[in-house]
């Protein structure tokens, strides 16, 4: 994550709109080609296609008319660094990067990567093949390759939201503050269990099984097979308000004496100051709130609870991660926003006039986040600068997609 790539400023959906099963193609190439095969393709291109070739050399500036008027870039020019700052730009500019293996320069940044980028061997590629391909190409081809763009589009503008000075700035920050904890102050992972009133037996079951795996560190393999100090959790269920007893209180309930006697038997829930309702929006938001004001530990996984957990892979993948700007989970990359009256999840357009797709989320069910993304959720949110939604799991996306948007922070 923490690498020096700079992704330009993505001009929107429009550009990406107005190229959509579009088949036009660049020639990004190098000034002086080194390798052979490159000067041979680089030749072929210049006669064949004078108006669609353009030198890169070595600037942004350069680059981008290949870009910015294309929907394919065939990229013979490319840096050995990785990620290549012309994958980057390519990206940023709504063109599919055509690349040819040439150098073994192939990462998958994103799930979608490979279904984006088209890919060509070297014996078997040729400007006139590739122009050929595409032209023939069959349109659901077209559309997955163009379609994936977008969404590594999401990806590249989460991740490289900031400069990289702010970005190291912001990771250096959070191991400071983990590191200035006395050890027996530390926590590496709370986990915040989402649950329902008169849940009563799926909260007995989680205490009596997984949970009890928390009760002691959590051993934590280092790659020399020496052992750390353990995974430290702590964890708590949230649970929306009970009332004072008075039929008129909607938040009363005739579970609300029994959960008082549970809170006091286990010492492990936290009741928010938020009305039963469906979807949970409000419930997520307020506990995060709880949250940023009761943990320092480094990350917060959060999950319903209706979910077994195996608390020691699961802890052990997390503390893998990096201790700052991350959000982690099985991703939603292209939700579509409920505009039907009837449903629940109904986001009227003044409340929610994205592009009808939701910003990428994790779902629900389970997912994690560093404390210092949810610290800022919560302080942006205390200042009334974000618009909330009442879509549990797409508002933590779209309050992190807000927080990027202003600059505040990059996500990986």
């Amino acid at each position: 994550f923490i690498d020096a790539s700079h992704y330009p400023h993505q001009p929107g959906r429009e550009l990406f709109e107005r190229k959509r099963g579009l088949r036009s193609v660049s020639f990004l190439v190098p000034p002086n080609p080194d390798d052979p095969n490159v000067a041979a393709w680089t030749q072929e291109a210049l006669e064949l296609f004078p108006g669609d070739v353009y030198v890169d050399n070595g600037s942004s500036e350069s680059r981008r008319p290949a870009f910015e008027r294309y929907a394919f870039s065939v990229l013979l020019s490319l840096d050995a660094r990785i990620p290549p700052p012309q994958v980057l730009e390519s990206v940023a500019w709504s063109a599919v990067p055509i690349l040819v293996f040439t150098v073994p320069h192939f990462i998958n940044y994103t799930v979608y990567f490979p279904y984006m980028v088209g890919k060509f061997r070297p014996d078997r590629f040729s400007p006139s093949q590739a122009q050929g391909f595409l032209q023939a190409a069959h349109d659901d081809a077209v559309y997955v390759m163009q379609n994936s763009l977008m969404l590594v589009q999401d990806y590249f503008f989460f991740h490289y939201a900031q400069p990289f000075h702010q970005r190291v700035t912001q990771l250096a920050g959070r191991l400071c503050e983990d590191a200035a904890l006395p050890e027996e102050l530390r926590t590496d992972v709370f986990i915040a269990i989402y649950s329902g009133k008169t849940n009563f037996a799926r909260r007995r079951a989680a205490r009596e099984t997984w949970l009890t795996v928390l009760e002691g560190r959590v051993s934590n393999p280092r790659p020399n097979r020496g052992l750390d100090a353990g995974i430290v959790t702590s964890y708590r269920f949230f649970v929306n308000a009970i009332g004072a007893g008075d039929p008129r209180d909607v938040a009363s309930s005739p579970a609300d004496d029994l959960l008082r006697a549970e809170a006091d038997t286990f010492g492990d829930m936290v009741f928010l100051d938020a009305q039963e309702e469906y979807p949970i929006g409000n419930q997520g938001r307020m506990a995060l709130h709880w949250i940023a004001n009761h943990t320092s530990a480094a990350f917060v996984f959060k999950i319903d609870d209706d979910m077994y957990v195996r608390p020691i892979p699961l802890l052990r993948l997390l503390m893998r991660q990096q201790r700052a700007m991350m959000y982690w989970g099985f991703f939603e990359r292209s939700g579509q926003v409920v505009r039907d009256p009837e449903s629940a999840h109904f986001l009227p357009d003044d409340l929610f006039g994205h592009d009808g797709v939701f910003p990428p989320y994790a779902r629900g069910a389970a997912l994690a986040m560093s404390l210092d993304l949810v610290r800022l959720i919560v302080h942006f949110d205390r200042l009334g600068v974000l618009r909330r939604l009442k879509v549990e799991d797409a508002s933590y996306g779209y309050f992190l997609w807000q927080l990027v948007s202003l600059g505040i922070t990059s996500v990986s």
